[in-house]
């Protein structure tokens, strides 16, 4: 910089740097760093030449720790979240379900009522797993407790598409995957979801439950 590179020298420098930036970004993004800063404070300085490279050189560094102290602060702050958003996401889903089953029980799968709690088992499902990636790029002690529920997590989501499929199929078909006994019995196991002492349940969902059930005391216990 303090040579003033002009015409084909700033050009050549500019070529290698974003040569030497395209080979190391995808490998080590702190690594191409090295190359992306001299490439900026070289465009910079060729657009608005000035007469001090140190003061350009200050005011790089003054950008970066201020940069650098707002991340930190940003990642402090959401890595002292614990897991209560995602396990409140998981409950809604099992809420969800509970709803969707009376009428999957009942045959109803295209009543207007129906269709809402279809759609709200959906949405909860997928608000889950998105709510679990979003904790999972905090860091820290929220990225801990969402892999501890990360069992639990895929559990409740195979349970919700799995209700979800066989609404349709009762659409299609007109099949039913359970009767209204049998709901009633699902229901409560999705209400006490986590008592170890239950009975295992047979037929539809059985595997779903005792799998959600076997993940939530894990996490209770780790």
């Amino acid at each position: 910089l303090s040579a003033h590179p002009q015409g084909l020298a700033l050009a050549a420098i500019i070529m290698v740097l974003q040569f030497l930036i395209e080979i190391v970004v995808v490998r080590n993004y702190a690594l191409a760093t090295i190359f992306i800063t001299p490439i900026a404070l070289t465009v910079a300085e060729a657009a608005t030449p000035v007469g001090d490279i140190s003061t350009l050189l200050i005011d790089r560094g003054v950008d970066t720790a201020i940069g650098c102290a707002v991340g930190l602060a940003v990642l402090f702050a959401t890595s002292r979240r614990d897991d209560a958003g995602l396990r409140k996401a998981l409950d809604a889903t099992i809420l969800a379900a509970r709803k969707m089953l009376p009428m999957l029980a009942a045959g109803d799968v295209t009543s207007a009522a129906a269709r809402r709690a279809r759609i709200g088992l959906r949405n909860a499902s997928v608000d889950m797993m998105l709510l679990y990636e979003a904790q999972t790029g905090m860091g820290g002690r929220a990225r801990e407790e969402a892999d501890r529920l990360w069992p639990a997590t895929v559990a409740a989501q195979r349970l919700a598409f799995r209700i979800l499929a066989a609404c349709w199929e009762c659409e299609a078909t007109g099949a039913r995957a359970l009767t209204p006994e049998e709901g009633v019995r699902l229901d409560e196991a999705l209400r006490d979801i986590e008592a170890t002492d239950r009975a295992m349940l047979a037929g539809f969902l059985a595997g779903e439950l005792e799998t959600l059930r076997a993940s939530l005391a894990k996490a209770r216990l780790t």
